[in-house]
């Protein structure tokens, strides 16, 4: 295994299981910093076990619009710096359409989009590399339409 991430100190949402978690132990591999989010601490305290001097867990939900602020503070107070924040916690609760309401949309929407722009705008100021404020509205146009577009389908058809 390469070492391309040599120290680079990455924030991961959604660390404790599934993709994220992948994604945790191959940024470690890698040689990355990571600060690892998810709501179940228990989870996070197994991936920072195996590696305590590169991985500090940080047990959040990323819907509560001070996580992602704690979670950039974190990364700052224990390795001096933020290089990437990849904001993956998500997922969909399975409710057929007929039964959800409004405050199941506003849950997916929270966890699924507010979650991520909250994640962007408290490790911009941040990071290593600047987007132009083109990229930047480029990027979170194609996020919320791919999103809106998966939310929609999901719902019409009644995906689990």
């Amino acid at each position: 295994m390469t070492q391309r991430l040599t120290d680079r100190v990455i924030a991961l949402t959604g660390a404790g299981a599934g993709i994220g978690r992948a994604c945790a132990e191959r940024f470690l591999a890698e040689g990355a910093l990571v600060v690892a989010a998810d709501r179940d601490a228990a989870s996070l305290e197994s991936l920072a076990a195996g590696e305590p001097d590169r991985v500090d867990a940080v047990t959040i939900d990323v819907t509560d619009p001070a996580a992602a602020r704690l979670l950039v503070d974190r990364a700052l107070e224990r390795f001096g710096r933020l290089d990437v924040m990849y904001a993956n916690a998500g997922g969909a609760f399975p409710t057929p359409f007929e039964q959800s309401d409004v405050d199941y949309y506003r849950r997916t929407i929270a966890l699924n989009l507010d979650a991520v722009w909250q994640a962007a705008q408290a490790s911009v100021p941040h990071l290593p590399h600047r987007l132009t404020e083109a990229q930047a509205r480029s990027l979170l146009g194609l996020f919320v339409l791919r999103t809106s577009y998966f939310l929609l389908l999901r719902s019409l058809l009644g995906l689990k």
